[in-house]
């Protein structure tokens, strides 16, 4: 855990002379099942991430897939806890419950999708100002595809927004291309419109964009060619990654 485990101060985004409190230092962590890495086969996993939070004191930090299960379509926020896996460390909400004795200092805000997949998870300091949370990109009620998905989760304060998004993977079929196509769409005339507030924006998330092939996990083999072209030794083509 550790390796993922990475602090750094920060400056304040704003000068500090309102009456209540905005956030100034933000984490943000694509957790890849949130339960799962936390499990009892490893259960310093749970102490590393509860100390990481306790030592660097984020005033917002944002996970993201942390693959959980909403109790329905009308509670972004509430857990479905009717199945538990034997790799859980307990059920979702008693997961979450036991965060909440242990870093009492945070309130958990959630956005999650009908099924154990993408899903979102905001802790706020409960020094800061009390944000506006909502889970689109759109503020006229009208629903987009995604905004079911667990995708997005935005904490609006009097100075600072700040979003978190799953952005959706660019695939390999006109259909996929065409879903990305709608997100990045929204998402730039959301940002333009914020813009226009004055508002601090700190966007956040896993916003799965890639340059080039090695900003990819990518095939083991690519990886074991570009070492080969790169070693001296032929044979010496070290570990997938580590090119």
């Amino acid at each position: 855990m550790e390796r993922f485990l990475k602090g750094a101060s920060g400056t304040p985004l704003i000068p500090s002379a309102s009456s209540t409190r905005q956030p100034s230092k933000f984490c943000s962590w694509n957790c890849n099942g949130f339960s799962v890495r936390l499990n009892t086969d490893n259960k310093q996993n749970l102490d590393d991430f509860v100390k990481f939070i306790q030592n660097e004191r984020p005033d917002v930090l944002t996970l993201q897939e942390v693959r959980m299960t909403r109790a329905s379509e009308v509670e972004c926020g509430a857990i479905d806890h009717s199945k538990k896996s034997p790799k859980c460390l307990r059920s979702d909400a008693d997961l979450f419950a036991m965060f909440k004795r242990r870093i009492p200092e945070y309130t958990v805000h959630l956005s999650l999708a009908g099924k154990k997949y993408a899903g979102q998870a905001i802790f706020i300091h409960n020094s800061l100002q009390s944000p506006t949370i909502s889970f689109t990109f759109d503020k006229t009620g009208q629903k987009r595809p995604h905004d079911n998905e667990g995708r997005i989760i935005i904490a609006e304060f009097d100075h600072v927004l700040c979003l978190s998004t799953y952005t959706p993977n660019n695939g390999v079929t006109e259909e996929k291309f065409q879903r990305r196509r709608d997100w990045d769409s929204h998402l730039e005339h959301f940002l333009t419109a914020q813009r226009k507030t004055g508002k601090a924006i700190v966007y956040q998330g896993d916003l799965n964009v890639a340059a080039e092939e090695a900003d990819l996990s990518g095939d083991p083999l690519w990886w074991k060619s570009q070492c080969v072209l790169s070693a001296q030794d032929p044979n010496d083509i070290g570990q997938p990654g580590e090119a």
